[in-house]
């Protein structure tokens, strides 16, 4: 039995099939491209994300944690610093008490107090919720994670809904959480404490007040303000 070869009609129309079909896959991928263009240029070309402007992130616990944390990220020394606050921190030369008083209020004033003046800052409660969506517990296996990981590529289509699920008490940006993952794969991390008076906070009662207080021995903070300039 012979078989008849296809006709050039029949080959015509398959050819330009499958060139439509090319041409949807094409428009399709240069579509998700362009897509990652937009939300990656947003981000890094973001004046917060620049590298030559300081920026500070000051998380803040809304229970019983020991420390809050104050990161002042300096991309032109390459530098990360992690300031520990004890939670019931109190300086008396300003008669204000961390658990007393905004958590803004707290970062302008350790700015001031620490000689820190950067472009940016930001506070970010300690949240389950904002730690478990990045794997994660609290601050320190923060960043333990990010040191060793870094700002990776579909990083950039999580920040919108991490930054959307702290308002409206935090005022941290996708520019500004994109700039600390990336700080934290790239520079070298230093730890140091806000120094106190005694070792464990005091508690005082007056009247049927009772205030929980570490007072910070704020002439000892010289040597902190010295090793956050190197």
């Amino acid at each position: 039995m012979r078989t008849r070869p296809l006709s050039t009609s029949k080959r015509k129309k398959e050819g330009s099939s499958l060139k439509v079909a090319f041409a949807v896959v094409l428009f399709l991928l240069l579509g998700v491209l362009a897509v990652f263009g937009l939300k990656i240029g947003s981000v890094r070309n973001s004046e917060e994300f620049a590298q030559n402007k300081i920026s500070a992130y000051y998380f803040y616990t809304e229970t019983d944690s020991v420390y809050n944390h104050l990161i002042i990220v300096n991309g032109e020394k390459r530098s990360i610093h992690v300031v520990r606050v004890p939670s019931y921190a109190f300086f008396y030369s300003k008669k204000l008490g961390v658990r007393e008083s905004k958590p803004r209020d707290q970062v302008v004033y350790l700015n001031e107090l620490l000689n820190i003046k950067p472009t940016f800052y930001y506070v970010i409660p300690e949240r389950d919720e904002f730690f478990k969506r990045q794997g994660v517990k609290n601050v320190e296996e923060f960043l333990t994670l990010y040191s060793k990981r870094g700002l990776k590529l579909f990083d950039y289509f999580r920040f919108e809904k991490l930054v959307s699920q702290l308002r409206p008490d935090s005022n941290i940006t996708a520019p500004g959480l994109a700039k600390l993952y990336d700080a934290l794969g790239r520079y070298g991390i230093q730890t140091v404490d806000i120094p106190t008076l005694t070792k464990l906070p005091i508690k005082i009662t007056v009247g049927n007040q009772v205030f929980i207080r570490h007072y910070v021995d704020e002439e000892g903070l010289e040597n902190l303000r010295k090793s956050l300039q190197n």
